[in-house]
């Protein structure tokens, strides 16, 4: 099997063995497209494009927050649902869209997302 199977067979278990995420979606940085969507968002590639525009203002804005050091992580909180993303790989995020209060197991789920990291690192 190749490694980009591998990669796209990854994201689908995380979002099957996460049932409380609406979707996950890796995404290019640099260009904000999406490599791979998953899980039961029909807009979720739409939700990720727009929200990579999210992660390349922090980039852009990273001078003044210097002293916390590289950007790891976003959470933001809408409304109707939670977008959270971490860096996934060189110039990779993973996007993950979940209800606000949903009781998603986020220290599994970065253990998952560094697993896939360096599945996009081996490509």
């Amino acid at each position: 099997m190749s490694a980009a199977y591998l990669l796209r067979q990854a994201l689908d278990q995380l979002a099957q063995d996460f049932p409380d995420l609406k979707g996950c979606v890796l995404v290019e940085i640099s260009t904000g497209m999406v490599w791979h969507a998953a899980g039961g968002n029909e807009n979720i590639a739409v939700l990720s494009e727009a929200a990579s525009d999210y992660w390349r203002l922090c980039g852009r804005l990273e001078l003044p927050f210097a002293e916390l050091g590289e950007l790891q992580a976003c959470v933001f909180l809408h409304k109707n649902g939670r977008i959270t993303m971490m860096q996934c790989g060189q110039d990779m995020f993973l996007l993950t869209l979940s209800i606000h209060h949903a009781p998603v197991d986020w220290a599994a789920w970065q253990k998952r997302t560094h697993a896939i990291a360096k599945m996009v690192n081996e490509l």
